[in-house]
């Protein structure tokens, strides 16, 4: 058997020096890779460059880290052989919006490497990011495809 993981937060630049991103170690999609590269199965995992969580992946292929929603799609998309995945864990605590602008007092800011604190006080206009869940089908057509998503109101009915 052949599965693909993503694990871990993304994140959403504001400037280069700060970003928005979700709380996340990766823990989850950790334990799911190593539980099944344990059982024999051939296991790529995909962490973000935000994971956290210090247990080693075992016996997993480990391409490079994702750091946006784009950048986890794109890593996606260039696997090799994507249609001899039997099932994508998508775990991976993604980003619901990123920053379409940065506004003062003035108005509107032109980007910057890092905005000042002599700029006053910043507001962030957001716009929703892209959303991966809804494109795996279409990049492992044969997968079975198992998400996870956070919430916090409601219980588990």
């Amino acid at each position: 058997m052949n599965f693909v993981v993503t694990c871990g937060p993304s994140y959403e630049p504001i400037d280069q020096a700060r970003r928005l991103t979700n709380f996340s170690t990766g823990r989850l999609g950790i334990f799911l890779s190593n539980t099944w590269a344990a059982r024999g199965a051939r296991v790529t995992c995909l962490k973000g460059e935000g994971a956290t969580c210090p247990d080693p992946l075992r016996g997993v292929i480990v391409p490079p880290g994702f750091s946006t929603n784009q950048n986890l799609l794109d890593r996606l998309t260039g696997l090799e052989d994507r249609d001899r995945f039997h099932a994508v864990f998508h775990a991976a605590a993604l980003c619901d919006f990123r920053v379409s602008r940065v506004e003062n007092e003035a108005g509107p800011m032109a980007a910057s490497a890092k905005f000042s604190t002599r700029d006053g006080q910043l507001r962030l206009v957001l716009e929703p990011t892209i959303k991966v869940l809804p494109q795996l089908p279409r990049l492992f057509p044969g997968a079975r495809i198992i998400g996870w998503k956070y919430e916090l109101n409601g219980g588990p009915a």
